[in-house]
């Protein structure tokens, strides 16, 4: 059974370090399974055992946490293995979390906030092994596949925005860049408006099919014609396609493009000039 995206409520007991072995700080890059959802896995692991064993780096659990809480609940003994020398943890961990939930841009970017802003400095009371770089907000971004901006968004979201907010954005509910703005309003009025904006179902707004954007893939773009790669653009916005290009897909357009941009209009010929309207903007 595959772990979920949602931020849950193990009681403090629960959290406990298993068998003297503490929890990474990366395994907090994402949130834990709410109530329901960590029962359905102790249930599965109670019935055909665990089937995925717990990551350990450096003595502590790197990947694993939902799964070491259910088997707690379920009474089993979990078992464990260590992170093969010379894998990444950060990457381990990004990559697996991302390949077995979905998460939204707004949640990849708190997690990106939440890596960005991990290191303050070196913690003493782990192994050296398992103490991890800084990361810049530009290298977590690209890592959670998100824009820069919307980490700004969420450090906006983790620093200024209370409890509620930040739970409703970590879960989904809530944009991130909604949620910043939110988070610049007094506590109380952030509290109501979260309320109100997580109870709100989003309307479907699905197109007919003949206005709907087509589903195009970096393979398929150089294939499409202007009317279909336009009709993407228009649905998915530019500033969002540019945003979610890394850094160097940025610097390689706009490389691309500034001769095109510094070369001067051509003149039209004297005999054009004569003979073009007055005005042509119809």
């Amino acid at each position: 059974m595959q772990e979920q995206a949602q931020i849950g409520g193990p009681s403090g007991e629960e959290r406990g370090n298993p068998q003297g072995c503490g929890f990474h700080e990366l395994s907090e890059l994402f949130p834990l399974m709410d109530e329901a959802a960590l029962d359905k896995l102790a249930d599965d692991i109670r019935k055909h055992g665990l089937r995925v064993p717990i990551v350990r780096y450096g003595g502590l659990i790197l990947d694993g946490r939902n799964r070491y809480l259910a088997c707690r609940r379920a009474g089993i003994e979990p078992h464990y293995r260590d992170l093969d020398e010379g894998i990444d943890p950060i990457s381990y961990v990004v990559s697996a979390n991302l390949h077995r939930r979905h998460l939204s841009e707004s949640q990849r970017s708190m997690v990106a906030e939440k890596l960005a802003n991990m290191r303050q400095g070196e913690r003493t009371d782990l192994e050296p092994s398992a103490n991890v770089p800084k990361v810049s907000q530009r290298e977590a971004a690209d890592r959670l596949n998100v824009g820069e901006r919307s980490v700004r968004y969420a450090a906006v979201v983790r620093n200024h925005g209370a409890p509620e907010l930040v739970s409703a954005v970590e879960q989904g509910k809530i944009p991130v860049s909604r949620a910043a703005e939110i988070a610049r309003k007094p506590i109380e009025q952030q509290r109501r408006e979260t309320s109100n904006r997580a109870a709100t179902k989003p309307r479907s707004r699905r197109k007919p099919a003949e206005d709907r954007a087509p589903e195009l893939s970096s393979l398929s773009w150089s294939q499409a014609t202007p009317e279909m790669r336009a009709r993407f653009v228009d649905a998915v916005g530019l500033n969002s396609l540019w945003e979610a290009a890394s850094p160097y897909v940025q610097s390689k357009f706009i490389e691309r493009r500034r001769s095109e941009w510094e070369q001067p209009p051509e003149r039209p010929a004297a005999d054009e000039r004569e003979t073009a309207p007055l005005n042509d903007a119809g």
